[in-house]
């Protein structure tokens, strides 16, 4: 299975490092509400699994979650409603 990420889409490659972020912004006081998911047949799993668990380590508050499916519109189809009530609730819109 390929564990690599394809960076090709991003503005700017070098600025992947999620958990360089997290640190930041730990350190400046800044905590946003992350939450993510992620299918146990999605080739990122293993990324999210180690992001999740990097979070942790640094005590940083998140909630995570794995679900049957992959990365594909059946998992999204399934799971957008609970993404979009989650930053809905986080930006004081509900």
């Amino acid at each position: 299975r390929n564990t690599e990420l394809d960076v090709s889409l991003l503005a700017d490659p070098d600025d992947l490092d999620l958990l360089d972020h997290a640190s930041q912004l730990m350190h400046r006081g800044q905590r946003p509400v992350i939450s993510f998911d992620c299918g146990t047949e999605d080739t990122l799993l293993d990324e999210n699994r180690r992001f999740h668990e990097t979070l942790k380590q640094i005590g940083f508050a998140h909630h995570y979650a794995e679900f049957d499916g992959g990365h594909d519109w059946d998992y999204w189809d399934l799971h957008v409603r609970e993404a979009l009530a989650q930053h809905a609730k986080a930006l004081g819109l509900l």
